[in-house]
């Protein structure tokens, strides 16, 4: 599979990055377990922990949703000038044809149960950090911290192999 040449708008890779990147390296994996007690205790990640984690659990099942057709090249067709003339009924030919092509050698269907299951634990065991969170206790809090962690590498991994944009077959 490759990546079409030019810069093409994609928005689920861009979501894809998001969760990847910034939420699950940056704010799961590269933080030490003495560094969520420090936060939890001057207050700092509070509304990251109660707010936004659970909002970064719902923009996973939406790229979820949305990966499958996000990536796909069909949606080129009706960007790409000489294919925008041809008539509709050829566009839509080209488009499945694309499409089909695209599904068989990505395999990303075969990614979405995975991906449901991994978004899945990480939200159980975020209930385990909320709630472990709330208690002020730090031992407790570093084994769920580090259960956290653990459970949030399944699903940094799927993401990696997910496309990096629109994918060519």
């Amino acid at each position: 599979m490759m990546r079409a040449p030019w810069r093409i708008h994609c928005p689920v890779n861009q979501l894809r990055g998001q969760l990847k990147h910034s939420w699950l390296e940056n704010q799961v994996r590269d933080q030490r377990p003495a560094t969520v007690i420090n936060r939890r205790a001057d207050k700092t990640w509070d509304r990251a922990i109660l707010e936004i984690f659970p909002r970064e659990i719902d923009r996973c099942r939406k790229l979820l949703k949305e990966m499958v057709e996000g990536f796909s090249p069909r949606q080129l067709v009706s960007q790409l000038m000489p294919l925008r003339q041809l008539t509709a009924e050829d566009r839509q030919q080209i488009e499945a044809a694309v499409h089909t092509i695209y599904l068989e050698r990505t395999g990303i269907e075969a990614l979405v149960p995975e991906l449901d299951k991994a978004i899945a634990a990480l939200e159980s065991e975020l209930t385990q950090l909320q709630e472990a969170w709330k208690t002020g206790d730090d031992e407790m809090l570093t084994a769920v911290w580090e259960n956290f962690q653990k459970t949030a590498t399944p699903l940094l991994s799927l993401l990696g192999e997910l496309p990096k944009g629109v994918a060519l077959p």
